[in-house]
């Protein structure tokens, strides 16, 4: 897979089966803008919009960018999330994602529950769900 940003987008959409049409409805991101993305002739997308084409083509921006995630998650992912990874078969790239994620005022993530983590897990895949109709 290529290095550019453009080019990852294409070639996972593509791998993924998806058109330009069908990503631009799932993501929310315009055909157009798209297409310049994937042609690499836009090169600042925003932060939003690079949220939700990788929330859609279900990887990282840091994948999309090329960035090296420092932290290590292993270490930062609370028992309870652990557990509920193991008994929904949560994919470890969104139990990553789970561990890196904040709400205001949140400061112990020890505290949530399994449940708490799956109400969360099912939440995003709803919403990404819902996005592709």
């Amino acid at each position: 897979m290529s290095n550019t940003l453009g080019k990852k987008i294409k070639d996972l959409r593509q791998k993924k089966g998806l058109s330009l049409d069908d990503l631009s409805r799932r993501s929310g991101v315009s055909k157009a803008y798209l297409s310049q993305l994937e042609n690499d002739e836009s090169k600042k997308p925003s932060a939003r919009i690079l949220f939700d084409i990788a929330t859609t083509l279900e990887t990282s921006i840091a994948f999309l960018l090329n960035k090296e995630i420092r932290v290590r998650v292993q270490e930062n992912i609370p028992n309870s999330l652990e557990r509920a990874a193991l008994r929904h078969e949560i994919p470890k790239d969104m139990v990553e994602r789970l561990a890196a994620f904040s709400m205001r005022g949140d400061k112990d993530k020890n505290a949530y529950s399994e449940e708490d983590w799956i109400y969360l897990y099912e939440t995003i895949k709803r919403i990404s769900k819902s996005k592709g109709k």
